[in-house]
């Protein structure tokens, strides 16, 4: 039989994720790593100190010391307040680790007051869309719960319902069901699909990090190099 082209099932496979893991991992990790060797250089010289006349020249030196731990501090408030971006570079410009890193540090530096007023703004977004979304869960759970018992005195409903916007993961799906084997099935179904709908609640949060990540790169990007929201790469264009 002829071959498959398995690539031709993918849809929109020049934008998948899997096409670039590399850069997307690498991304994430690069700052880390250049913590790490930082602060394990600086380890490695702290124990040449217990040398008698290495201690005095390591002393001397001790003001490239406080560079490398400069920039151990510049590396961390970076990562902390610009990591959301990372992954968003990637995905915007087809760019490379390294590349992504040297943007989303350079928005930072170059535009502290606007990235933390988009963080602002994004976070405050997000608390109302999470509440807005646990409001919807909770009243789905526990209608549906309370509708489907008026008539029907059920063992298994007695796991279904009772949950709150402040504690979505304390419902009442926790207490067994007691009964026949059928009940105790119907009451842990019961539970399986209410744990769907809590896990959607979940889904959005990590949805909205996602979203918001890319539209403050974008506006980041906008404000540092002028380049339009709607300038992404596409299949065709020089990555980067």
């Amino acid at each position: 039989p002829p071959r498959m082209d398995l690539s031709a099932l993918i849809p929109f496979r020049d934008f998948a994720a899997l096409s670039r893991w590399g850069g997307l991992v690498w991304a994430q990790a690069l700052p880390v790593l250049l913590m790490a060797l930082l602060a394990g250089l600086i380890v490695v010289i702290g124990w040449f100190m217990r040398a008698p006349v290495l201690d005095v020249i390591i002393a001397i030196a001790y003001g490239l010391i406080l560079i490398l731990g400069f920039l151990i501090a510049f590396l961390l408030l970076g990562y902390a307040v610009g990591f959301p971006m990372l992954a968003p570079a990637v995905a915007c410009e087809n760019c490379d680790g390294a590349d992504a890193m040297q943007r989303t540090y350079a928005y930072v530096v170059n535009r502290p007051l606007h990235i933390l007023w988009y963080w602002a703004v994004a976070l405050f977004g997000l608390a109302l869309g999470f509440l807005l979304v646990s409001l919807i869960a909770v009243i789905t759970l526990n209608a549906s719960a309370e509708l489907l018992g008026q008539w029907a005195a059920h063992p298994a409903l007695e796991s279904a319902g009772g949950y709150r916007i402040d504690g979505m993961d304390q419902g009442v799906t926790t207490r067994p069901v007691a009964g026949n084997w059928h009940e105790r099935w119907a009451g842990n179904i019961l539970a399986f699909w209410e744990t769907v709908v809590v896990c959607l609640v979940v889904a959005y949060v990590f949805s909205y990090h996602f979203s918001a990540a890319t539209i403050v790169y974008l506006l980041m990007r906008k404000a540092s190099d002028g380049q339009e929201m709607d300038e992404v790469w596409r299949a065709g264009l020089i990555p980067g």
